[in-house]
């Protein structure tokens, strides 16, 4: 009698499916008994013995390895944050949803999107987890002006990915100034680079809070028209990534 098994073997931990295709021969005797013992070894053999037929049965196991596309580290966000310009501190956090043999995290600043990397600090990773994860680190020591981040997730096998870049611009007062002071028809926004203007806005408000003229600076020096308003005094704000970076108080004669 001839007959023919086919056993499905999967390790959902490692991914792995073991495909076994037997050909069970017996000779003066029922192959079919159940009453016979199985051993088997992933990736060897499976050898099977019926003790209720005259011949026995070997069984070979053929294994056959899957290697999905697994990303290790699935990122949720990663985002920067200027939390305070005196102190010139930007907060960064970044989440992860799942991971697989992660080692470490790089926080990477550049000068330039497109130049050279720097590490400023490293955070251990979760290793393995399923869960979230959520990290965060403050930077003190940024540049001024626009600046740039990036996170780096290193395997522990060395392999590593690189996060989308973001971007913060961080302004002082030696490149920002308000002239003249006292003023009369007018004053100046002066920028010592141009390229710091990027994204850059101004607001005047009135000393109860109220905003009364504001607008974008484009060139290294912004005119704001004041002829109009009340003789006193003022706050000018100069505003970067929706978040105030500088105060100057300004009288109107």
């Amino acid at each position: 009698m001839n007959k023919c098994i086919t056993l499905l073997l999967i390790n959902i931990a490692t991914c792995t499916i073991i495909f076994a295709q037997q050909g069970l021969v017996a000779s003066g005797g029922d192959a079919g008994s159940t009453t016979g013992s199985l051993c088997y070894s992933f990736g060897q053999f499976a050898c099977a013995t019926d003790s209720n037929a005259t011949g026995s049965v070997i069984e070979g196991i053929q294994q056959i390895v899957l290697s999905p596309n697994i990303t290790p580290v699935t990122l949720l966000s990663f985002t920067a944050k200027l939390t305070d310009a005196q102190t010139r501190s930007v907060l960064l956090q970044w989440a992860t949803a799942a991971e697989i043999n992660s080692g470490h995290f790089a926080i990477e600043r550049s000068a330039a999107a497109t130049g050279n990397f720097e590490t400023v600090h490293e955070v251990k990773a979760a290793d393995n987890s399923s869960t979230r994860q959520d990290y965060y680190y403050t930077d003190y020591l940024p540049y001024t002006g626009n600046f740039f981040y990036r996170l780096k997730e290193t395997d522990k096998d060395g392999k590593f990915t690189n996060s989308p870049i973001v971007e913060i611009s961080l302004y002082s007062d030696k490149n920002i100034s308000v002239a003249p002071n006292p003023a009369k028809d007018h004053f100046e926004i002066f920028t010592d680079n141009k390229n710091l203007t990027n994204g850059l806005q101004y607001a005047l408000f009135d000393l109860s809070g109220r905003c009364i003229i504001q607008g974008r600076i484009t060139e290294n020096k912004t005119l704001v028209n004041i002829s109009n308003l009340p003789r006193g005094i003022y706050v000018v704000q100069i505003i970067a990534d929706n978040h105030a970076q500088q105060k100057f108080k300004i009288i109107r004669q």
